[in-house]
C-alpha cells in the first residue's frame, strides 16, 4: 500500500532525527541528541502527526488509513525509544516491554535490537517535495488558527 502525505513525512522528520542524533553520539554531544529527539517527538509527532491521525484513530470501524498510520506510529515509537535508550536505558526498557514492542520484535530487551539507523528510510529517494507540500499545510492550518 502507499503511504499518505502525512505518513511519508513523519517517516521523513524521523530519518532526519535519527541522523541528528547518531552525530550527536558520535560527537559525544548528548544535549543535541536530546534536542532532536523531544523536538521530534513534541513538535512533529505529537504537535502533527498525531493531531492528523486522530480523527481516523477515533473511528468506530478503523479503515485501512487508519491502520497504515498505526503501523507507522508503531514503527516512529521504537523508533524514538531505541534513539533514547542510551540516554534513559531504565524508562526506554520499561516503555518498550509495556507498549508491547517485545513481542513484535520477538526480542526479550530494548537491548537486543540495534540502534535506529536510515537505512530503509529512503524509499521516497529524497522526495523533499514531502516536506514542502507538508509545510504548506501546517501553514495554512496555522494562518487559519490565527483568524479565529
Amino acid at each position: 500500500a502507499s503511504l499518505s502525505l502525512e505518513e511519508k513525512w513523519i517517516l521523513l522528520r524521523l530519518e532526519e532525527c535519527i541522523m541528528k542524533c547518531t552525530a550527536g553520539l558520535e560527537s559525544i554531544d548528548l544535549g543535541a541528541v536530546t534536542h532532536s529527539i523531544r523536538e521530534f517527538v513534541i513538535d512533529e509527532l505529537c504537535g502533527v502527526y498525531l493531531e492528523v491521525c486522530k480523527p481516523e484513530f477515533a473511528a468506530v470501524e478503523p479503515d485501512l488509513s487508519a491502520m497504515s498510520h498505526l503501523k507507522v506510529l508503531c514503527f516512529t515509537l521504537d523508533s524514538v525509544l531505541r534513539l533514547l535508550h542510551p540516554i534513559a536505558p531504565y524508562v526506554t526498557e520499561e516503555l518498550w516491554q509495556r507498549l508491547g514492542m517485545s513481542m513484535e520484535k520477538n526480542k526479550n530487551s530494548i537491548l537486543e535490537t540495534p540502534y535506529p539507523s536510515t537505512d530503509g528510510l529512503d524509499v521516497f529517494e529524497k522526495d523533499r517535495l514531502v516536506g514542502e507540500k507538508m509545510n504548506q499545510l501546517l501553514d495554512v492550518a496555522r494562518t487559519t488558527r490565527s483568524l479565529k
